[in-house]
């Protein structure tokens, strides 16, 4: 696994939600959606203007698009998965969890999600929430995030053992970057979010990594606490 290096992101714009957002993702019709434990959020992704938001009634902890113009969310209270329309009307939930929190959308409209308490990610059809395939049984110790990219190869955070592993669809690890520290190169530090660019990259939020932007040993650039590796040929 070799680093890329990239420039200094630059912010173009930004607002005061005023609530801590802990999942979001590009939304239908150039919106932005984000859940913010009770509520989930869409916004104008040219002014920032919030456009929608759903009643409380759950824990969210992450969000994606699904089709029909509708919203997923992993729900910890209900311990389900949440649908929303556009509107972010909620229409029904699918599914049963012991505690759901990462969640993303395959390319066939299938859903990953992550289960902090069963330590696995599941495969989970979208329309009614039965569990397809189960992927990392037994090598997680806290699985967060996932992420899947246009090969299907599926990413997940393991926040206490900083890594990030990658698995086919079938179950199988393909590989894992990064060992514990904070001390740079391959080393990542309480792996939280993780975040697919379409020019291959990977991208990983980490949470307690010295704040300043820096260069490692290996060419990995830590900036803003997102690190971003590419693969190697």
């Amino acid at each position: 696994m070799a680093c890329s290096t990239l420039s200094n992101p630059k912010i173009q714009r930004r607002c005061n939600v005023g609530v801590n957002i802990l999942g979001g993702s590009i939304g239908h019709g150039n919106n932005i959606v984000v859940c913010c434990s009770n509520h989930i959020y869409t916004y104008d992704a040219d002014s920032l203007n919030r456009r929608c938001t759903s009643a409380a009634g759950g824990s969210y902890y992450d969000v994606c698009r699904i089709n029909c113009n509708q919203y997923a969310a992993t729900d910890s209270r209900n311990k389900c998965i949440a649908i929303f329309d556009e509107h972010l009307c909620r229409v029904k939930s699918i599914g049963h969890f012991q505690y759901p929190h990462g969640i993303c959308a395959t390319s066939d409209g299938q859903l990953l999600v992550t289960d902090k308490v069963a330590k696995c990610v599941y495969l989970v059809d979208s329309s009614n929430g039965s569990i397809c395939a189960t992927i990392g049984q037994g090598q997680f110790r806290h699985p967060e995030h996932v992420a899947v990219n246009s090969n299907n190869v599926v990413f997940v955070t393991d926040y206490e053992a900083n890594v990030v592993k990658a698995f086919n669809m079938q179950g199988c690890q393909l590989f894992s970057i990064s060992t514990a520290g904070n001390c740079g190169g391959s080393q990542l530090l309480d792996t939280d979010c993780i975040h697919l660019p379409i020019d291959g990259r990977i991208g990983m939020k980490q949470q307690y990594i010295p704040h300043h932007d820096h260069l490692t040993q290996n060419n990995s650039l830590l900036t803003n606490r997102w690190t971003f590796f590419v693969q190697n040929a």
